[in-house]
């Protein structure tokens, strides 16, 4: 018999299809409430928005943008759960599959997963010996491990950040880095995302798809950031009035993060802007379907997912 089996029907996968997140109706939609607005403000400043006056559109904007991305993301693992097993509830298995072209990102999505069922084990167990096995199986992953560019930039643009920042901005900086790498009100986040996505209730009854659905949330406003960061060095919104540099570990690191070497200076961090956002989300796309010779990609008619 074959083990794959046929696309769940539409009542089986959420009903809402995935549309590019530039259309009009998102950016003008006036009689939209935001509900993960807090939460998205705290993660955008924790990769490198504003501390002092963030966009409130930009992040009314991302909200949207992730609903839609979650919402695709979600179909995709469905569909391949369903292909494989014949049920509509995806393991990890699942979601790294759907990682497979980005070798970074998968290994980023496994760290992650371990160190979520690490901790459970610890508060079940507590730490003695579980500890001590953490340390030994981190320590002997590093040695297989692959580079990954887009956590390398991600870390030298929060150093670079905390340099230029006085000490009461430091400290908000830290705070919202420290609140998005633990989710302080992760219940209450992930009951406003279930709700907004409208996930079936298969999947709710399980815990690993939800912590999933909460790494995709953060590493798709993670991208978002660093896309529209970038996307400031074509632009007018910064300054190349820098500070010197304070180390010879972050000298030579420059080329590697030039929209902050060379996008943020004295004048502090900048919010960003709805335009910005939208040109990092067409750059994405416009990537995405290029030509290759006479022929586009396979994947040239889907939106691209930025947290896969």
């Amino acid at each position: 018999m074959n083990n794959f089996q046929q696309s769940p029907n539409s009542r089986q996968r959420l009903s809402t299809t995935p549309r590019t997140p530039t259309t009009p109706e998102i950016l003008h939609a006036m009689d939209y409430k935001p509900r993960l607005y807090e939460e998205i403000s705290i993660i955008m400043r924790a990769f490198g928005d504003s501390l002092s006056g963030q966009n409130r559109d930009s992040i009314i904007l991302v909200e949207k943008i992730v609903i839609q991305q979650l919402r695709g993301i979600i179909n995709e693992v469905i569909n391949v759960a369903y292909k494989r097993t014949g049920n509509i509830v995806p393991s990890q298995c699942d979601f790294e599959f759907l990682m497979r072209g980005n070798a970074a990102n998968s290994q980023r999505f496994r760290k992650y997963m371990r160190s979520v069922n690490n901790l459970k084990s610890e508060k079940k167990q507590g730490l003695g010996i579980n500890f001590l096995n953490r340390i030994v199986e981190d320590s002997s992953d590093e040695e297989q491990e692959i580079y990954d560019a887009e956590k390398t930039r991600r870390l030298f643009r929060a150093d670079r950040i905390s340099q230029i920042l006085n000490p009461q901005k430091y400290e908000e900086f830290q705070k919202a880095r420290t609140w998005s790498s633990n989710v302080r009100n992760k219940t209450d986040m992930l009951r406003k995302l279930v709700e907004m996505l409208q996930i079936p209730k298969e999947i709710q009854d399980h815990s690993y798809c939800l912590e999933i659905l909460l790494y995709l949330t953060q590493e798709t406003i993670a991208k978002i950031v660093d896309f529209a960061i970038l996307t400031r060095l074509n632009t007018d919104n910064h300054t190349t009035d820098l500070e010197p540099i304070s180390s010879s570990i972050t000298n030579n690191m420059l080329h590697l993060c030039p929209e902050v070497t060379q996008g943020r200076g004295k004048d502090g961090i900048k919010a960003i802007t709805v335009q910005e956002i939208n040109e990092a989300i067409r750059r994405v796309q416009t990537m995405t379907t290029r030509r290759l010779g006479t022929s586009f990609r396979s994947n040239d008619m889907k939106i691209p997912f930025l947290a896969l």
